[in-house]
């Protein structure tokens, strides 16, 4: 498994609030690694239970907690190729831009 020290969230609307790098966190969740925002309080992280397997965006490491997710069992984020779901004004969008890149 390569793993990438910072993960960089894209999106063309930069108003998201999430853009931006998240660099490797030092704790592993569900076996996979996780991430903190450089200038916010947010985590990129896996989040598993026997119905739910996600990448996650959100406030809380480990926490069913998001403002965004998509639908993988990736080992590692660089390896995502599903679409972001954003929560927006309160509601879950499907977003078809939004992209996660390995860094380093």
């Amino acid at each position: 498994m390569d793993i990438c020290t910072s993960v960089t969230f894209e999106h063309p609307d930069r108003k998201r609030g999430i853009d931006g790098p998240f660099v490797l966190y030092d704790q592993f969740v569900a076996g996979r690694p996780a991430y903190k925002h450089i200038n916010r309080e947010l985590y990129l992280y896996y989040y598993y239970t026997s119905c739910v397997s996600t990448w996650t965006i959100g406030p809380i490491l480990g926490s069913g907690t998001a403002i965004a997710f998509t639908s993988s069992d990736a080992m590692v984020p660089q390896d995502i190729d599903t679409n972001w779901v954003l929560l927006i004004n309160g509601s879950w969008e499907l977003d078809l831009q939004a992209t996660l890149q390995c860094v380093t």
